[in-house]
């Protein structure tokens, strides 16, 4: 029969199992804590950054070398090219629109031909508008054809693009859409009216983004 332990003995062993077991519990308390000090900065400095990144997808730049070079040679800010192109196309090359507008900056076959015309490009076909180089050429040289129209009133030259140089010529000689100083003050067609706000939009989300 085993005798039993002195009872000195037994008290340190107690003691000794009880110390472990509080220090365990203490380490990992220590652990989890700085595991999650580490996840809230992690989250603190580099959510703003997850948050660009989503929206750099939602707001690309596709084709940048056409882009930066025919808006420079059309004296248009890049951003305004880029924002015109999403709202039209969302960067779709071969879109085309109910009204058969083609391409990345979504161009009819009577304006790419007018414009193609006008800038002498040879062997011009309306198939054309749907490679992405001669879109944005074609696209950049009328939006600028547009701007100058309109005494570089950049808002009136976009409601122009999408729903018509016609139509807003027409609103310009009616009082009830101009401010007084023949400025474009109201777009009576809520398409249009809403197609400016969204270029202006994507063109200060780019700005923003890059």
């Amino acid at each position: 029969m085993r005798e039993p332990m002195p009872k000195r003995r037994r008290k340190k062993q107690r003691k000794a199992q009880s110390g472990c077991g509080s220090g365990c519990f203490k380490f990992v308390i220590f652990i989890a804590v700085m595991i999650l000090l580490a996840v809230f900065l992690v989250n603190k400095y580099n959510s703003s950054d997850i948050s660009s990144n989503i929206k750099k997808k939602q707001y690309p730049i596709k084709y940048e070398h056409f882009v930066d070079k025919y808006s420079e040679k059309y004296g248009l800010d890049r951003y305004l090219v880029l924002a015109v192109i999403r709202t039209e196309s969302r960067f779709d090359v071969y879109a085309v629109s109910s009204a058969d507008a083609k391409g990345l900056m979504q161009l009819t076959d009577e304006t790419g031909s007018h414009v193609a015309k006008k800038i002498g490009l040879t062997k011009y076909t309306n198939d054309m508008l749907f490679d992405p180089e001669t879109n944005i050429q074609l696209g950049c040289c009328y939006l600028s054809e547009l701007i100058s129209k309109y005494k570089n009133d950049v808002d009136t030259a976009l409601a122009a693009y999408n729903g018509g140089p016609g139509n807003v010529d027409k609103w310009l000689s009616n009082d009830e859409y101009t401010d007084g100083t023949g400025k474009l003050q109201t777009i009576p067609y809520a398409e249009t009216r809403n197609y400016v706000k969204k270029v202006n939009e994507a063109m200060n989300m780019y700005k923003s983004l890059y």
